[in-house]
């Protein structure tokens, strides 16, 4: 049985779906209980809609969303999205598809996320119609910067970009 839901406040069964993804990502901004309902449940100013699907009662992915209003106009901002590959990927669409449908309802102009190309996310992203912004509409490139300390061998991994986990929650301007 599987339901696509607003979120009731129960952070519960999230952090068995973040062991799930720290298996295929392997650097991941902690996402438990206490850091996501600081982060989004307990901000003074900022409003934020959250969606979860569960599949037989498991929690299978989520997503965090936010309007922003910028020169009177509304960008909806995806801020994680975040989903167990192992579920069927038609269903984990449907989170995208919910989100789009919230903006709409609100009448949000244009719709933003980030994700990093080879990540299961990434394509249910573009299999939506999300696509990679032109480079004009870039205001800034971001810089990714890591320095080692030492020479473990465990650190090297830190190294490659494609280990790393990002996304708009990440950042605290969001």
């Amino acid at each position: 049985m599987e339901s696509l839901e607003e979120f009731n406040g129960n952070f519960q069964h999230f952090e068995k779906l973040l062991q799930k993804i720290s298996k295929r990502v392997s650097i991941i901004q902690n996402r438990n209980k206490e850091y996501l309902k600081w982060r989004y449940l307990d901000h003074p100013t900022r409003k934020y809609q959250i969606f979860i699907l569960k599949q037989n009662d498991e929690l299978v992915g989520y997503i965090i969303l936010r309007i922003h209003t910028i020169n009177n106009k509304k960008i909806g901002v995806i801020l994680d999205y975040i989903v167990d590959s192992t579920a069927n990927e038609k269903s984990l669409q449907k989170l995208i598809e919910k989100a789009l449908d919230y903006f709409w309802k609100h009448e949000v102009s244009i719709s933003i996320v980030t994700s990093r190309s080879g990540l299961l996310e990434n394509k249910l992203l573009k299999k939506t119609g999300f696509f990679q912004a032109p480079f004009f509409l870039k205001p800034e490139s971001l810089h990714f910067i890591v320095r080692l300390f030492s020479s473990d061998k465990k650190l090297t991994k830190l190294k490659k970009f494609n280990n790393w986990f990002f996304s708009f929650g990440d950042y605290d301007v969001f």
